[in-house]
């Protein structure tokens, strides 16, 4: 199949399976504006622009066991940079923003049976909790996002308790409450 038509496939695919996502009436728990996101240690990868954690420690991506809970700092950088190692030091970033989305992706080794010609994989749903960072010290990380594939049969986002566990002590999540 052309590559031009692979895209186009892809695309009404993804929005046909767009307008059945549903999230529960239940609200679900994310970190609100001002929370703290307290890294431990130095956190490093090979290259790239992000930086996986899982089981409690620095993953590197490709390894990312997909179906358990994952997370993933993600930093601005300029293509030049992005065969440098990525480094996030010792600090904490105050959390200016928190929303939840559900992001399709590619999915190495999961095919739908048209895409097994071309081996490009499956269409999945990734719910997906991002926690936009700020900090003087290191303005370039952007963002923490949590998440875990998904299919029909795995619902929701992660829980603060499933994010943390996930980061175990590199990372801790300070959660700022209303009352004080």
């Amino acid at each position: 199949m052309p590559t031009g038509l692979r895209c186009i496939v892809a695309m009404i695919v993804t929005l046909l399976f767009s307008g059945c996502v549903s999230v529960g009436s239940t609200p679900v728990r994310m970190l609100p504006v001002g929370s703290k996101v307290q890294v431990n240690q130095e956190l490093s990868a090979v290259g790239g622009a992000r930086i996986s954690i899982q089981y409690g420690r620095v993953m590197p991506r490709r390894q990312i066991t997909l179906v358990d809970p994952h997370c993933q700092f993600y930093l601005y950088r300029s293509q030049e940079e992005m065969r440098d190692p990525v480094v996030v030091k010792p600090g904490v970033f105050t959390v200016k923003r928190t929303f939840q989305r559900r992001d399709y992706a590619w999915a190495e080794g999961l095919q739908l049976a048209f895409f097994t010609a071309s081996g490009d994989g499956d269409p999945t749903r990734h719910p997906t909790t991002i926690m936009e960072l700020s900090s003087d010290e290191q303005p370039e990380v952007k963002d923490l996002r949590c998440a875990i594939w998904g299919t029909t049969y795995i619902e929701g986002y992660l829980t603060i308790e499933q994010m943390q566990a996930t980061l175990g002590d590199l990372v801790k999540l300070i959660v700022v409450t209303d009352s004080g």
